[in-house]
């Protein structure tokens, strides 16, 4: 039996290594341009969208994107698995909007940190890289979390027992498996994305220029309707405009979350 944690998600949506990582996913879907034209590339990684869908964002997203002149892979919900993130260095921008949780205290093999939900279930995830799964869960470079209905924080054991188990990364995933491109930006929606810096440091430290994210619990509404402005900022004048825009101070009013950045300043 694997040795897990069980990580909580502070839902405000209502308005032993392993050798062999896994292989590139064929769910993604990508956007394709003229062959002989080399383009800059984007990964629009999206778990969230396997419970909240958000097609209009979709749209927005893969279509600011591809009007600059990136290669746009989109993985969206359950399409959104480990292998993506593993070969983060393909990619100029990785914009991910996903479940995420904070842990505050390191416990047994579980660093302290950031952890960000896949859109698998933890069942879903055996069946596609099987028994590796386990292994990576009995060293803390993967846990087990489930997501508490609107306003119920405080469930009991068995109440946390009959939800619905995704499959989620932390801080030894990224360290050990992910690689990243230098002077990439990487843009992760979701909460505490930024509460400890611990993500942000760990691929900071791979060569990523820009690291934005999230102090808090931040509302999907509110981080919906920043992305598209954080994005425009980037493509119409790179990382400084998106340290401009974020210094400006973007706080979600139903949370009191503040948007932030690691990077060059």
């Amino acid at each position: 039996m694997a040795i897990t944690i069980t990580l909580t998600v502070t839902n405000n949506y209502k308005s032993n290594t392993v050798n062999t990582p896994p292989n590139q996913s064929q769910g993604a879907r990508y956007t394709q341009t003229s062959e002989h034209t080399p383009r800059l590339r984007a990964l629009y990684y999206d778990p969230l969208y396997r419970e909240y869908p958000n097609d209009t964002l979709v749209y927005k997203v893969e279509s600011m994107l591809d009007s600059h002149g990136y290669n746009v892979t989109m993985a969206l919900g359950a399409q959104a698995g480990l292998e993506e993130l593993v070969v983060m260095d393909r990619y100029d921008v990785v914009i991910i909007r996903a479940h995420g949780a904070v842990n505050n205290r390191s416990v047994g093999f579980y660093p302290r940190g950031e952890y960000i939900y896949t859109g698998l279930y933890y069942n879903e995830s055996l069946e596609k890289y099987g028994e590796p799964v386990r292994e990576w869960l009995s060293e803390g470079y993967l846990a087990v979390g489930v997501i508490p209905p609107a306003g119920r924080d405080n469930l009991t054991r068995e109440e946390l027992e009959g939800l619905p188990k995704y499959l989620v990364v932390g801080p030894k995933f990224f360290s050990s498996y992910v690689k990243a491109k230098r002077g990439s930006v990487v843009i992760v929606f979701g909460c505490d994305t930024l509460s400890k810096g611990v993500l942000a440091s760990i691929l900071l430290d791979k060569g990523v220029s820009l690291y934005v994210g999230w102090n808090g619990s931040v509302s999907r509404s509110f981080m919906d309707r920043i992305l598209p402005r954080v994005l425009e900022a980037l493509l119409s004048g790179g990382a400084e405009e998106v340290r401009s825009y974020v210094d400006q101070g973007v706080i979600d009013p139903y949370s009191g979350a503040r948007l932030d950045y690691i990077g060059d300043r």
